[in-house]
Order: structure tokens, then C-alpha cells, then sequence
């Protein structure tokens, strides 16, 4: 009577595994959506740098002073304080990273 139960148990668990693999694949997906949407909107916001003019160095502007950072490995956002307020980076173990913070530089949401 033992091993009945436990070819149902075992059965049980191989359906929950197959569903959690899913689950995965899944996540896996929706974040790689989400950044190459991210990606998009900030390109779309900030323009194609591509094909801006160039301006003379003696034109430097107020919004100028505050230039969105691109680091090795990593993209951040700044307001117009010069405050932190967006971050896409990768972590110590390689995992992609986005997390965005509140004025005071609370983080408000991050994923994964």
C-alpha cells in the first residue's frame, strides 16, 4: 500500500517541477521584455545620440552639466539634482539588474 502512494507522490512532485520550469522560462521572458522595453522608451526619451549636433565647448547649458552616466557595465539615471534615481547594471554574479529610487534614494522597485 506504501508504494502506490508513492508512485502518485512522485507523479505529483514531476508535474509541480515541470509547472516551476515553466514559471521560470517564463520570468525569464517577461524581464527581457521588460529591459528591452526600458531600453526602448529611454532611447525614444533621450533621442538617437547618433544624430544630434555636435554644439561648440563654449555652449555648455545647466542641462548639460547633468548628463546621463554610462559606465562600464552599468546605466544610470539622474534627475535634475544630480540625484540617482534609475539604475541597469549587472550584479556581482553576472544577473542583470534594474531598480529604480525615490528623491530621497529609497529603492521604490527593482527587478529580479
Amino acid at each position: 500500500m506504501i508504494e502506490p502512494s508513492l508512485d502518485v507522490l512522485a507523479q505529483h512532485l514531476d508535474r509541480m517541477e515541470r509547472r516551476l520550469r515553466r514559471w521560470r522560462i517564463f520570468g525569464s521572458l517577461a524581464l527581457t521584455t521588460l529591459a528591452a522595453g526600458v531600453a526602448l522608451n529611454l532611447t525614444l526619451l533621450l533621442g538617437n545620440p547618433l544624430q544630434r549636433e555636435p554644439q561648440a565647448e563654449n555652449e555648455d547649458t545647466e542641462e548639460e552639466a547633468i548628463e546621463e552616466s554610462v559606465r562600464a557595465r552599468a546605466f544610470f539615471l539622474v534627475d535634475k539634482d544630480g540625484t540617482p534615481r534609475a539604475a541597469m547594471t549587472f550584479r556581482a554574479d553576472g544577473t542583470p539588474a534594474l531598480a529604480f529610487s525615490d528623491r530621497s534614494g529609497k529603492v521604490i522597485w527593482k527587478a529580479p
